[in-house]
């Protein structure tokens, strides 16, 4: 199984390439205080533009019991597996998930849990708040009409 690792800190975010030996291995992008989040997320993207991998490790994650892959970044936390499986199609697992579990399983567990779940954290401004209420009105209309609510 061929992945990617992420550590991530205040000021930078470090990645390490395992599954391609034709790219660098070790690639390191700066935090642009400036830019938006996702702004700065679209950093990683590009980086690994040309690399095939199956899945994403977080080495360093926070603790928080909704989500296994909330980090901090720029003194502010963030789901970065929301946004990393949302912009790559691939499985973002946390470390101490894969320790327990083992790769495969908890790569496993992710895309099950993905493929049935709506997950949002934090709170948006503009189109991305439009966005993120219509989906949550559309999923409590349908979890209505599943318990025979309506």
């Amino acid at each position: 199984m061929n992945t990617v690792t992420l550590k991530v800190s205040d000021q930078a975010i470090d990645i390490n390439n395992l599954a391609d030996a034709s790219a660098p291995s070790q690639m390191r992008i700066a935090y642009d205080p400036k830019l938006s989040i996702g702004k700065n997320l679209e950093n990683i993207r590009i980086a690994l533009v040309g690399i095939d991998f199956d899945a994403i490790i977080i080495e360093n994650p926070l603790s928080y019991t909704f989500s296994d892959t909330v980090v901090g970044l720029n003194h502010q936390r963030i789901d970065i597996g929301l946004a990393l499986m949302n912009m790559f199609n691939k499985p973002v697992v946390a470390a101490p998930t894969v320790r327990t579990l083992g790769l495969k399983q908890a790569i496993a567990e992710k895309r099950d849990h993905a493929s049935w779940h709506l997950d949002y954290y934090g709170q948006y401004a503009g189109a991305r708040n439009f966005g993120q209420e219509a989906m949550l009105t559309i999923g409590n209309g349908f979890f209505r009409i599943a318990r025979g609510v309506c």
